[in-house]
Order: structure tokens, then C-alpha cells, then sequence
């Protein structure tokens, strides 16, 4: 059960570095301004919440 959920945070992670690439790729089609600057962004928050998520389950594995 365990190994099953930090899989799926694993893959949400994965998922989101997808995204971030296929943006920096695709740079050239997004209108003008912070788009892909501000994508990344969230992409990082999203992985920085999945990196706390798998922190958690290592402190719950300790007790």
C-alpha cells in the first residue's frame, strides 16, 4: 500500500517535469510575456509538495 503511494507521488512528479519540458520546448508558441516562467513555477511548487509528501511518508516509516 505504501510502495503504491509513494509510486503515485513519484509519477505526479514525473508528470509534472513532462510539462515543464514540453514548455521550455515549446517556448516559441506562448504569447508574449511570463508564461512559461510562470508555468515553471507551479511546476515547482508541485514538485517541492510531492517532494514533502515523500518526506512525510519517510518520517511515518521511522516510527
Amino acid at each position: 500500500m505504501k510502495f503504491c503511494k509513494i509510486q503515485d507521488t513519484l509519477n505526479r512528479c514525473s508528470s509534472f517535469l513532462d510539462v515543464a519540458c514540453i514548455a521550455l520546448d515549446n517556448e516559441h508558441f506562448f504569447p508574449e510575456g511570463n508564461t512559461v516562467s510562470l508555468l515553471l513555477e507551479d511546476v515547482n511548487n508541485r514538485i517541492n509538495t510531492c517532494v514533502e509528501e515523500l518526506e512525510k511518508m519517510k518520517g511515518n516509516n521511522k516510527k
